[in-house]
């Protein structure tokens, strides 16, 4: 082997090494249940826990959704979700008491497999019914 190809083949191994390792930022999960709470007028219910479970339909992180608890009563929504720019976007399909659909939207920054305080909304007919600062708890605490 000539000095030059012995000499790439030293720089080359350490690159393809380092190229084929994941980053820490891809290695993190963000399945996992999260509890919510909404800051929302008294006579509205302001829990709830959300579940994400990434399948690959985004990449690099994206999937399922779903909300169970008080905010949706009886009823387990879902819905999908991604992340995009470090932030977190949620939506959940829900339906009004008069049948017609609604959307609840959490927006959420997202980092390293941890989430922050965000923002939710609740869209009815294509406009915004109730807002308000959204707080996730630790993973796995619902």
């Amino acid at each position: 082997m000539t000095r030059i190809a012995r000499a790439l083949m030293v720089a080359a191994l350490p690159m393809a090494a380092f190229g084929l390792t994941p980053s820490a930022a891809m290695a993190q999960s963000y399945t996992g249940s999260w509890p919510v709470h909404v800051a929302l007028p008294p006579q509205f219910a302001d829990t709830a826990c959300l579940k994400l479970v990434e399948d690959g339909t985004a990449a690099p992180h994206g999937g399922s959704a779903s909300l169970s608890g008080p905010m949706v009563g009886d009823t387990t929504d879902v819905g999908t979700f991604i992340i995009i720019n470090h932030l977190l976007v949620v939506t959940i399909q829900a339906q009004s008491d008069t049948g017609s659909n609604a959307g609840l939207v959490f927006i959420v920054p997202a980092s390293d497999g941890d989430l922050g305080k965000g923002v939710y909304e609740n869209v009815y007919g294509g406009e915004d019914l109730l807002s308000g600062g959204l707080t996730l708890g630790a993973k796995g605490g619902c």
